[in-house]
């Protein structure tokens, strides 16, 4: 009985929120923050979780639902292992914190089962598998932190009419990056709602606000190519100012956001995710104290999700 030992990066949305779900790319990246997944099989047809978060146990035939467990539930429920298993969870970022937690062990889960099974990996592969899982349980959601965690670096990814994710890993420099938490945050799916709601009154305006940002998101990705910090950082900015007009900047992260901006070597700040809490990114390394919110020291990850049998 070999064991099957998974880890997947966290991950942190560059620029692109919320028009992805509109019909634009979206760019995010992965972070040196890592999940880690160990998986040991079991002779019959049950199995545990373990973390800190929590135990479980169940069939691997008719899962007992969980809320804390659901996107590792939902993985077991798509890819059917044959046999049982134990999965150890260890994490080195909260889920509280906007790192992609919940896409990071959806990757590493889906990563090991598939390896469980015999079948040979491939990044498509998994990312395809782990974007069933999250709309099994959340309904929406752009899979850009997946794609993330799956490929390592920066990445773009493109919703097509058909509902398909279309990834491409970027060639590019890897920018400095920080984040400041600000010590909530709302799932992205409420946020969505949120956003829905007040699309309501201005239907028009929210469609030229979802071309503008994703124009911008294009800009940024060329920037980003370029090694063009200072430009990339007005960019920055300006997609910020384009959330705020969205409904997804309160007064804390507005805060956080020009408080960084006024730091030395900082080119730009934004919120990095669906808002209404959570984080803003800097481009530039924070080397201050700050008034308001916690720093959480993060660099982009070069390599995705990878698994070792032993």
């Amino acid at each position: 009985m070999k064991t099957i030992e998974v880890t997947a990066p966290g991950s942190l949305m560059i620029c692109g929120e919320h028009a992805v779900l509109n019909g634009y790319k979206s760019i995010a990246c992965a972070v040196d923050k890592f999940m880690t997944v160990k998986l040991t099989p079991r002779t019959d047809e049950q199995f545990s979780i373990k973390s800190s978060l929590g135990k479980y146990k169940s069939s691997i035939h008719e899962p007992e639902p969980h809320d804390v467990f659901q996107f590792i539930i939902a993985a077991v429920n798509l890819l059917q292992p044959k046999k049982g298993f134990d999965l150890v969870i260890e994490s080195q970022f909260s889920h509280q914190v906007g790192l992609g937690s919940s896409a990071a062990v959806t990757v590493a889960t889906c990563t090991a089962l598939t390896i469980f099974k015999g079948h040979k990996f491939s990044h498509n592969k998994i990312f395809h598998q782990s974007v069933q899982c999250v709309l099994s349980v959340q309904g929406n959601g752009s899979g850009s932190d997946l794609a993330a965690s799956v490929y390592g670096g920066i990445v773009s990814l493109k919703i097509r009419k058909d509902e398909r994710r279309h990834v491409l890993p970027l060639e590019c420099p890897l920018p400095p990056i920080d984040l400041v938490y600000c010590g909530y945050k709302m799932r992205t799916h409420k946020v969505i709602e949120v956003v829905e709601q007040k699309r309501e009154f201005f239907p028009e305006l929210y469609d030229r606000l979802y071309k503008m940002m994703g124009k911008t998101t294009e800009e940024v990705e060329q920037s980003l190519k370029e090694g063009d910090w200072g430009k990339t950082g007005k960019l920055f900015n300006f997609y910020h100012g384009l959330m705020d007009a969205l409904g997804v900047c309160d007064q804390k992260l507005a805060r956080i956001a020009y408080n960084v901006r006024t730091l030395p070597d900082i080119y730009g700040t934004k919120i990095s995710g669906s808002g209404l809490g959570d984080c803003i990114i800097s481009l530039g390394k924070i080397d201050h104290k700050l008034t308001v919110g916690s720093k959480i020291d993060v660099n982009i990850a070069p390599e995705g999700v990878v698994y070792y049998v032993y």
